[in-house]
């Protein structure tokens, strides 16, 4: 469940791999019941496809549970989904009340909701601290700071449980942080080397831990190349450091969360980043180029809200952070994944600015008709395949074409009254066959709603090559 999960990310937009999301999101209430207390937990540490057939016995809801709700949490992120958010408010609710100071639950007997293993000093602990990124990725999907109050609590009073030390990059991005008193924030930046960056725009820290990463992969480069550390994962932790350098944050085992900023294409790796600032509505990079000549390539923003931004790329020659000139500015419309190009001149640093100037609809209440290349299929001169709709709104109608590679469509099929995703969570899948020239159809694209007469979710799922 947890690759599947990956898989809907790193397949950004690709409906075949999201909707097996939505069906193991379809099937999490079979593995789960609701209490005398309202709350939603796990039935048993026992659980598989049977419990689709079975009313299993209950015992105890603990350990790796956190882990299950993946697939449900990369649903509730790209399409906002309101069935799949109750089912995580009640799961997370339920155990927010399990978390009181002194005695912070990671198992609880189900049929009487007695917690079985309590943690002392360390709040959400549970699942190998599974518990911890679920409940940071409650609060980054839905805004609801109710989601970190075990943890603020510890800062509060000048402490810091270690779990939560992995997020602190993105809870300050968000804001969720700003109303701490600055010794606290202090405090947390002994736990964090990003932090002072993003702060203050110290980078000393963050260099210090950059050189340790440095010489443990030196240190032990056998580990870390051809040996095999385990049979069933990868530990990388000297990279974490860098990816918080390159994107805003990081992912590892155990930690679900989206929490980049951005990524980046086309620049190979004559090239370093910076994330300096990032904000809902804002965002600073700097970016040096180590070729002796310019790179071209692509920065795709993550979490900016959708919005009108000014986009502003410049050098930066005194080492301020800032752009001593604009080479280029545009205002454009960002969303999540969005492209920004960037032209980075020959060893020297390049300041990246990114501002809202207007703000606009939230993207994961549209529609999002979206094709496949693992459910099309092309016989002769025939393609067949399937429109899908990943989004929650309905489209009144649209069409789908095939295109040959000189721009001609050449065959089309009109589709009306496309559902939206349900509250049964039942995939919107709507068949076409499309015919084009008996000499084959490679290079020939399928397209649907090819004059973009639909806002959607992401419009780069919208067309498939035939090889």
């Amino acid at each position: 469940v947890n690759h599947e999960a990956l898989m809907a990310w790193w397949r950004y937009g690709d409906p075949v791999y999201f909707e097996r999301c939505l069906k193991a999101s379809q099937s999490m209430p079979a593995l789960t019941t609701v209490t005398h207390l309202g709350h939603r937990h796990f039935k048993s540490q026992v659980l598989g496809a049977e419990d689709l057939r079975i009313n299993r016995p209950t015992d105890t809801d603990g350990g790796a549970h956190p882990l299950m709700l993946h697939p449900c949490f990369e649903v509730l992120w790209y399409n906002g989904h309101p069935q799949v958010e109750r089912f995580l408010r009640e799961w997370a609710d339920g155990w927010l009340e399990h978390q009181q100071p002194g005695a912070y639950a990671t198992a609880v007997e189900v049929a009487t909701e007695r917690p079985t293993e309590v943690q002392e000093g360390r709040p959400l602990y549970g699942g190998y601290a599974s518990q911890t990124s679920a409940f940071v990725y409650m609060y980054l999907a839905t805004g609801d700071r109710r989601y970190l109050r075990p943890f603020m609590d510890f800062y509060a009073r000048g402490q810091t449980p270690g779990n939560s030390a992995r997020s602190l990059p993105e809870l300050l991005q968000e804001g969720a942080l700003d109303q701490l008193a600055p010794e606290v924030l202090d405090m947390l930046e002994a736990r964090e080397p990003y932090l002072p960056v993003l702060r203050r725009g110290d980078t000393g820290p963050l260099v210090e831990a950059l050189k340790s990463d440095i010489a443990e992969l030196q240190r032990f480069p056998h580990m870390y190349t051809t040996a095999e550390q385990f049979t069933d994962r990868i530990f990388l932790y000297p990279i974490q450091n860098a990816a918080k350098a390159y994107t805003g944050a990081y992912a590892t085992r155990n930690k679900l969360e989206h929490p980049h900023s951005v990524s980046w294409q086309g620049l190979g790796t004559e090239f370093a980043a910076l994330v300096r600032e990032s904000r809902p509505n804002h965002l600073r990079v700097l970016v040096y180029n180590f070729a002796g000549e310019p790179l071209q390539g692509i920065m795709r923003v993550w979490r900016l809200d959708h919005g009108i931004y000014r986009v502003v790329i410049g050098p930066d020659a005194d080492g301020d952070g800032v752009a001593d000139a604009r080479a280029s500015e545009q205002q454009v419309e960002l969303l999540r994944y969005s492209p920004v190009p960037v032209t980075l001149l020959p060893r020297q640093v390049t300041v990246i600015e990114v501002t809202q100037v207007q703000e606009l609809d939230d993207i994961r209440q549209r529609p999002d008709l979206a094709l496949s290349p693992l459910d099309t299929v092309v016989a002769g001169a025939t393609v067949r395949g399937v429109v899908h709709n990943i989004g929650v709104a309905p489209v009144d109608e649209t069409e789908v074409v095939l295109v040959s590679p000189a721009g001609q469509v050449v065959d089309r099929q009109r589709l009306s009254d496309i559902p939206g995703i349900g509250a049964d969570l039942e995939a919107v899948r709507l068949a076409y066959e499309l015919s084009g020239p008996p000499t084959g159809l490679s290079g020939y694209r399928v397209v649907v709603d090819p004059n973009d007469e639909t806002a959607e979710i992401y419009e780069g799922n919208n067309e498939v090559t035939i090889p």
